[in-house]
């Protein structure tokens, strides 16, 4: 059965209809077209990791997601034929085609996957056949065999047994009077053996009259003669005719059966008194007596250099003595280098000792239940970019940075803090040489997950600009967030999303960009921390313990 995703974009879909669904996205010509490239990388990564943690379903979809974007919706913007993205078309270029190879692998194994889970649905719904059939045998067994037998029943069994054992007795008796006889020696004398095998060459005469003086009466019971039936056929033998070899040792010296006695008929003991007289602890037939067991050989010793011969009933057989091949040179293995991992798999393996949340954790969701992955943020992330921002909130500047990282089962973790080239007024800050910025974390396989700001000389909140900046890192990512430090004031700092609706929504239409301007809306943001639940939802970001990296790009 396929193994569910651990995804929580995929964990509930049941068909490749239902996943190919969540592919679908909202493109919009208005918003800037770098925005778009680094949306579509962040896709192409997400599918690169989830391959790699064989995650299929979310790999699927990311995958699916990039390359819709990438061949059928940037082509479509006003700006794509500019050449300051000449390398980022030949870059996603690229990309696409191994998202292609990717898709056509990946597509036929979810969908037996589905299928295989389908069926298995089906199975525990509909019980099976035989598991009644089998509760109907169990009752039909215990009707027949664990009701007690009827007293008629027993005591004709009982009557029966008796008889059988005053049969044995007789015949015994029988053959102890004719031991001596001279008839009984002549018949024993052709054989090599006078004991209980040749039992059937007794006098037919005198087996007939056992057998009729114990005779069963026929006013026995039907159960009685039932089990005689079955068991014990009744002895049809003409008293007229005798078998060649029953008295006839020549018949035993020819060669016709190799000295070998015949083989009775069975129907022709059946019912003879002498068959109850044999040792049922000895053989009905005469048979040779096994080979002897060859003696074990005798493993040689280190140190002896003789030959052991093999001996089989006494004779020794001298085979030809042949040397072992000589063994092989030694052959020194080369030691192989391992190929480097790809960067993806170093962030992996580099920031493993962040600790991922249990599966198990209330899943969080945006307002229109939407489903979003947990953000893991260091602690020691609010201390050092208060030492980087601490010359311009001296000087009453805001100062902004970039939040990125990796995405590792299912979580995405900051791993490092990048400073921008800036540009910063006491209540505004924009970002330039975003190309140069662009370019650092595609080359090392960093996620954008958010950005991070000061507020010199207010408190810690969302303002109307922040709003609409924070509204391009959503609309790329909607677990990204924005992280205010407010210096000078309490709270010292707050972890905030839109909300999805109404807040990226109105944030997305509004008109007003590059000023502070009211919304007439309210619940436009929220705190994301994992601790807090707003109106029943809880938060999708949680700080830990772990590595920070800092780069400084001004």
């Amino acid at each position: 059965m396929a193994t569910r995703s651990a995804s929580v974009l995929t964990r509930n879909v049941e068909s490749l209809k239902q996943l190919n669904a969540l592919a679908n996205f909202s493109f919009r010509t208005d918003i800037a077209l770098a925005q778009w490239f680094r949306r579509a990388d962040l896709w192409f990564k997400e599918g690169r990791v989830y391959e790699l943690e064989a995650d299929l379903l979310a790999a699927y979809l990311a995958y699916l997601k990039f390359s819709t974007l990438v061949i059928h919706n940037l082509p479509t913007h006003p700006d794509y034929n500019k050449k300051n993205y000449e390398l980022l078309k030949k870059t996603s270029r690229q990309n696409a085609i191994k998202a292609l190879q990717a898709l056509e692998k990946l597509r036929p194994i979810i969908d037996a996957q589905f299928k295989e889970r389908a069926l298995q649905k089906e199975r525990l719904k509909t019980p099976t056949r035989s598991s009644s059939l089998s509760r109907d045998q169990d009752a039909l067994i215990y009707d027949q065999y664990q009701k007690p037998a009827s007293k008629e029943k027993r005591d004709s069994v009982s009557s029966w047994v008796e008889d059988q054992q005053k049969l044995v007795e007789q015949t015994a008796a029988l053959r102890r009077k004719n031991t001596g006889s001279s008839r009984y020696r002549d018949t024993l004398s052709s054989t090599s053996n006078s004991n209980d095998e040749n039992w059937w060459k007794v006098d037919q005469t005198s087996s007939q009259q056992i057998v009729k003086q114990n005779a069963k009466p026929a006013s026995e019971s039907s159960y009685s003669q039932k089990i005689t039936s079955n068991s014990y056929p009744e002895l049809k033998v003409n008293s007229t005719t005798t078998p060649q070899y029953y008295n006839n040792p020549a018949y035993y010296n020819s060669n016709q059966y190799n000295n070998d006695p015949p083989q009775p008929i069975l129907s022709q003991y059946y019912n003879n008194a002498a068959y109850y007289s044999t040792n049922s602890s000895q053989s009905q037939y005469k048979t040779d007596p096994p080979p002897p067991i060859p003696p074990r050989p005798i493993s040689p010793s280190p140190q002896s250099s003789q030959q052991i011969q093999p001996r089989y009933n006494n004779t020794v057989y001298n085979e030809p003595q042949t040397s072992a091949p000589p063994l092989p040179k030694k052959i020194q293995l080369v030691p192989v280098i391992p190929q480097k991992p790809a960067s993806t798999q170093e962030m992996l393996d580099q920031f493993s000792n962040i600790s991922i949340s249990d599966t198990n954790r209330p899943t969080a969701t945006t307002e229109d239940g939407t489903p979003l992955r947990q953000v893991q943020i260091p602690t020691s992330i609010i201390s050092l970019f208060l030492k980087v921002a601490n010359e311009n909130t001296q000087n009453n500047i805001e100062t902004c940075g970039i939040l990125s990282g990796t995405l590792r089962k299912d979580t995405f973790i900051v791993t490092t803090l990048l400073i921008p080239k800036q540009k910063g007024t006491s209540d505004s800050t924009e970002t330039m040489g975003e190309e140069e910025l662009f370019e650092y974390q595609m080359n090392r396989d960093l996620l954008t997950l958010g950005w991070i700001h000061t507020h010199p000389t207010q408190t810690c909140f969302m303002s109307s600009i922040d709003l609409h900046t924070h509204s391009s890192y959503q609309q790329l990512l909607p677990e990204a967030i924005a992280i205010v430090i407010s210096p000078k004031h309490d709270p010292l700092f707050g972890i905030f999303r839109l909300t999805t609706p109404p807040g990226l929504d109105v944030i997305m239409k509004c008109p007003i960009v590059n000023k502070f301007h009211p919304h007439a809306e309210s619940d436009l943001y929220r705190d994301a921390t994992e601790g807090e639940e707003v109106k029943g939802l809880v938060g999708h970001v949680r700080m830990v313990e772990g590595k920070l990296g800092l780069v400084d790009l001004r």
